[in-house]
C-alpha cells in the first residue's frame, strides 16, 4: 500500500488584514522553526499527492485520500465542508455539484459523490471519486501519540481565492488531546478545512478543522481512521511507514545484484484492464479480453526493465540457457513456467508478475492497444527476421520498460481462464486456481513475440499454455521487492 506550478503556492501569506498579534505570531514561528519544509521536500510531495481539493455548493475545502477501492478514491474531510445539519432536525443537507482536484491532475476537476454515512459528532464526512492512472503513497500515517507541545507542524490546503493551491502554514502544537490537536502561532486560511496537518517529515497527524485566527485545531488522524473503520465500515489503507523513506518515482531504476539486471519501480494505481478503449481496439478478442474493468494495484513493485537475458540466466542458475538463438543479451527462451518461477525466486526472492500487474506496467498510463508505434517498440513478425533480438533495443514505455511487447512472450503468475475478467476482484486480482479443470494447468502469457502478427502484439492480448511448455518465443521477466 505504499505511497507521495503554476497554481502551487509555497508559504503563502494571506492578503487579508490581520492584527499585530497574529502577524507577530507568524514572524515568531518563522524565525524559530528549524529546517522549514518546502514544496520540494519528498515528504511534502507525498502528502500533497494524498491531498484533494474540494469544491461544491458550500464553498471550498480539502480532504485526504485514505483508501483506493474498486476504482474509487475514498476521501475523508470535515463534515462542514460537504454537509450541513438541517435546522430543527437530525437530517443533514449535502453540498451539490461536488468536484475534486487531485494534485497529479490539478487542472482537471472530476465529479465526486457523497458516501451515505458520516459522523456529525466527529465533524467527519466521506466523499469518493473515480480514479484511473494515479498513484498514492499511503504510507504517510503519523502517530499523534508521539506528538508533543512545541513540535512544528504544517497545514496543507486550499486558499479561499485559489482553484487549486497548496500552502504550508507553519505553527507549533499547543496541546494534544484524545480527539483534537490544538495549534498556536499559525494562521490557517479558510479553504484548508479537511486538509492534512503534517509534521516535518510529511506524516499526517490530523485533519484541519478550525481555520482562521491564531488557534486552529485538527481532528487526530488516528481518531478519524477509527471512525472510518469502525463506525462507517470503510476500508482504510493509510499506514505508518518509515517517514524518511519515500517511494521511488515511477520508472526509477535499480540494479538487482543477484542477476545484474535493471529493474524499474511500478507505483500503485488504478487502470482500465482489458480491451483498449482509447481508441477502441478492433483486434480485441471478445472471448477473453472482456469485460473491460477497473483494477487497482495497491502496492508498488519492481519489474525487470527487460526480459531475463541468457547472460542473467546463466549467472543465477549456473547453467546455460538452451536457446534457439544464442546470445548473452538475447532473452532467455525455452524456459518452462516452473523454471521461470525458480529463477525469480533465486534472483532475490522475486516472483512472476500477476497478469494484472503485467498489463498495468505495460500500459504505464496509456489507454491504447500499444504504448507507441509498433515498429519502434516491438520485434514481431514484420520486422524480427524470424528470431529474437538483444533486449532493450526498442523504445521504452512511460515507465522505462522495454520489450513489453514482442521479442518473446512472457510468463505471468496467473492461471489462464478466458472468463476470469467477469469474476476477478477489483484490487490486486491474481488467478491462482482455475475452476476450469481443462485450463487449470494453463498459465497466462502476455506481450506477443517475434513470431506474432500485429493482432498478437497488444497490451491487452492474452493467451495461455501448459506449465511444462517450452519454445523459442517464450520468456519472462521478474517482479517483486528489491533490497
Amino acid at each position: 500500500m505504499k505511497r507521495r506550478v503554476n497554481v502551487l503556492k509555497s508559504k503563502r501569506i494571506s492578503l487579508r488584514p490581520r492584527t499585530p498579534a497574529v502577524i507577530s505570531s507568524i514572524l515568531l514561528c518563522t524565525l524559530l522553526a528549524p529546517a522549514q519544509i518546502t514544496e520540494d521536500s519528498p515528504g511534502v510531495q507525498a502528502a500533497k499527492n494524498l491531498t484533494v481539493m474540494i469544491a461544491g455548493s458550500f464553498g471550498q475545502g480539502a480532504g485526504i485520500v485514505f483508501a483506493i477501492d474498486d476504482g474509487y478514491a475514498y476521501i475523508a474531510t470535515m463534515f462542514h465542508v460537504v454537509r450541513k445539519r438541517a435546522e430543527g432536525g437530525n437530517d443533514d443537507l449535502r453540498a451539490d455539484h461536488l468536484k475534486v482536484r487531485f494534485y497529479q491532475r490539478r487542472r482537471n476537476p472530476v465529479d465526486a459523490e457523497h458516501w451515505e454515512d458520516a459522523s456529525f459528532s466527529n465533524d467527519l464526512a466521506v466523499i469518493r471519486a473515480r480514479v484511473t492512472g494515479l498513484s498514492f503513497d499511503l504510507n504517510r500515517l503519523g502517530n499523534p501519540q508521539t506528538a508533543k507541545k512545541g513540535d512544528f507542524v504544517y497545514a496543507i490546503g486550499q486558499p479561499a481565492d485559489d482553484l487549486w493551491g497548496v500552502t504550508y502554514q507553519p505553527g507549533s502544537i499547543s496541546d494534544v488531546g484524545s480527539v483534537w490537536i490544538k495549534l498556536q502561532s499559525a494562521y490557517v486560511e479558510n479553504g484548508h478545512s479537511g486538509g492534512p496537518l503534517i509534521d516535518q517529515q510529511g506524516r499526517i497527524l490530523g485533519l484541519i478543522k478550525q481555520t482562521g485566527g491564531s488557534t486552529p485545531q485538527a481532528l487526530r488522524i488516528d481518531r478519524a481512521l477509527d471512525v472510518l473503520r469502525l463506525d462507517l465500515k470503510l476500508p482504510v489503507q493509510l499506514e505508518i511507514g518509515d517517514a524518511l523513506t519515500v517511494s521511488p518515482k515511477p520508472g526509477e531504476a535499480r540494479t538487482n545484484p543477484k542477476d545484474g539486471l535493471t529493474y524499474r519501480w511500478i507505483p500503485p494505481g488504478t487502470f482500465r484492464m482489458g480491451c483498449s478503449e482509447q481508441p477502441r481496439d478492433p483486434d480485441c478478442d471478445k472471448s477473453d479480453e472482456f469485460p473491460v474493468h477497473d483494477v487497482t494495484i495497491t502496492k508498488g513493485f519492481w519489474l525487470g526493465e527487460t526480459e531475463v537475458t541468457q547472460e542473467a540466466w546463466q549467472r543465477v542458475t549456473r547453467e546455460p540457457n538452451e536457446s534457439a538463438f544464442p546470445g548473452a543479451l538475447r532473452p532467455a527462451d525455452n524456459v518452462t513456467w516452473t523454471g521461470a518461477k525458480a529463477y525469480c525466486a533465486a534472483a532475490g526472492g522475486l516472483r512472476l508478475p500477476t497478469e494484472a500487474e503485467w498489463e498495468y506496467a505495460a500500459r504505464a498510463g496509456a489507454h491504447s492497444a500499444n504504448y507507441g508505434d509498433l515498429s519502434n517498440i516491438a520485434w514481431y513478425s514484420e520486422n524480427s527476421n524470424g528470431q529474437t533480438h538483444e533486449v532493450g533495443l526498442k523504445a521504452a514505455n512511460a515507465w522505462n520498460l522495454k520489450d513489453m511487447l514482442g521479442n518473446v512472450r512472457e510468463w505471468t503468475g496467473d492461471f489462464y481462464d478466458p472468463a476470469y475478467y467477469s469474476k476477478s476482484p477489483a484490487s490486486d486480482p491474481a488467478n491462482k486456481v482455475s475452476s476450469n479443470r481443462v485450463s487449470s494447468d494453463r498459465v497466462v502469457l502476455r506481450g506477443g513475440s517475434w513470431y506474432s502478427d500485429r493482432g498478437g502484439v497488444r497490451v491487452s492480448y492474452r493467451n495461455g499454455d501448459l506449465t511444462f511448455f517450452t519454445d523459442d518465443f517464450t520468456g519472462f521477466r521478474c517482479a517483486g521487492q528489491l533490497p
